[in-house]
């Protein structure tokens, strides 16, 4: 697997994986909780695509898939807008 820069999705690959160390308990809540957080800040989305987004632990690490490159970019707004920094994110391609 290589490594990239920028948002990425594949079926089979990871979009993007966040060692657990970099993330507070209130990021992983609000992760867990996506839909219902991202509609309490506003941001719009249709029921799809909350339903592409996995999201599993793996040596120590959140790793997030995603079906469609249009729910990376929504994940990718998400994420800032919880304050994830930018440079904790390892984004992946096949």
């Amino acid at each position: 697997m290589k490594v990239r820069s920028g948002w990425v999705s594949n079926s089979s690959s990871a979009s993007f994986t966040i060692a657990l160390d970099k993330l507070t308990t209130e990021q992983l809540i609000k992760l867990s909780n996506y839909e219902k957080v991202a509609r309490e800040m506003g941001m719009e989305f249709s029921d799809e695509d909350f339903y592409r987004w996995r999201f599993s632990l793996e040596d120590g690490n959140l790793e997030a898939y995603a079906s469609e490159r249009w729910n990376a970019v929504n994940m990718k707004e998400f994420l800032e807008r919880i304050g994830v920094p930018r440079g904790v994110v390892d984004s992946y391609g096949c």
